[in-house]
């Protein structure tokens, strides 16, 4: 994993910290460690950008892992999309990469959108966002990408009529089952917008900004740490149902709605303690453990081809035959 830098108030994050403005106090000093699934993100992002624009410095370097290819396989929807739309304008104007700030609007407040592409005979602004991402489908109506928008129409200083909002999620489909999604707001729209991220920025600075448990707290570096959600999970545990009907449907739900952050707060106290531990500090009670080896064939193909044709082996000594279920 490695650490990685962001805006108190990004946009990636805006969803958690407009939801939960005290947060952003209680992230303070906690690094922004980088999950697997990040760094994958990450590297899908470097090749559609090295792609779109070579004069960006080329440090990625795939290979022909499963993994890579999919990258590449993804990446090409995303990169074949971007081209169609530059298309239909011939004068299209394309910001690869676009870095922009926001501190006239709020101090700290900047960052970086996937593609930004300005149609000069429609006055259009299109922004492009690339998600690899497969667990959580994500809408272009949300404020990401209008925090986008902004930035581009604060930064580009371009006379905008109209703004188009574009998710390319290759690996998630949404219930129409289309992986590219478009949303078309107008210049009223996005100026109601930064009212709205403005006043949300400005919550996060208060002494006695709240705690919002929610499903935002996934994305929360500092949820190992949390009082709302070490609280819920103790108001949660104090619940008791018994099997008889009615069942209270009001606590019923309460409770429901505490899984997912009470899970995500687990899993974060897990890894906390983990790499406490795993640095040397003692934790009364508990010790690490090696986990047990599970030793599997790097090419099964490969495998069966030598100890059932080469070496003679009978399949029965290499193949465990099971029944099908009923489907």
């Amino acid at each position: 994993m490695s650490v990685i830098a962001h805006s108190k108030t990004s946009a990636s994050g805006m969803y958690r910290w407009k939801n939960c403005p005290g947060s952003v106090r209680l992230c303070e000093g906690i690094p922004n460690v980088s999950s697997p699934y990040a760094e994958l993100g990450t590297r899908a992002h470097e090749y559609v950008a090295q792609q779109l624009n070579p004069e960006l410095e080329q440090t990625l370097k795939l290979t022909d892992s499963e993994e890579d290819l999919e990258i590449i396989e993804c990446g090409e929807k995303y990169i074949e999309y971007v081209h169609t739309c530059m298309a239909q304008d011939l004068e299209c104007e394309i910001y690869v990469e676009h870095r922009f700030d926001l501190t006239t609007i709020f101090p700290g407040m900047f960052g970086t959108s996937d593609c930004v592409l300005y149609y000069p005979s429609t006055k259009k602004l299109h922004v492009i966002d690339y998600k690899h991402g497969a667990g959580i489908v994500v809408s272009p109506d949300s404020d990401q990408l209008k925090f986008y928008a902004l930035g581009a129409l604060v930064s580009l200083k371009k006379q905008v009529a109209v703004i188009e909002l574009t998710i390319v999620q290759p690996r998630a489909y949404s219930h129409d089952g289309e992986v590219i999604r478009s949303h078309t707001i107008d210049i009223v729209d996005l100026l109601d917008f930064q009212v709205d991220l403005i006043a949300a920025a400005h919550a996060t600075t208060k002494l006695d900004a709240p705690l919002v448990a929610g499903d935002h707290c996934r994305f929360c570096s500092a949820k190992s740490i949390c009082p709302r959600l070490s609280d819920m999970a103790l108001e949660a545990a104090r619940e008791q149902f018994k099997p008889i009907i009615p069942v209270d449907t009001a606590r019923l739900k309460k409770c429901l709605d505490s899984i997912e952050p009470i899970k995500a707060w687990i899993k974060a106290v897990e890894e906390a303690a983990f790499n406490a531990a795993n640095s040397g500090t003692k934790i009364p009670g508990y010790n690490l453990v090696e986990k047990r080896a599970l030793r599997k064939w790097k090419d099964e193909l490969e495998v069966i081809a030598n100890v059932t044709a080469d070496i003679g082996i009978p399949s029965n000594d290499v193949f465990e035959h099971t029944l099908l279920s009923p489907a």
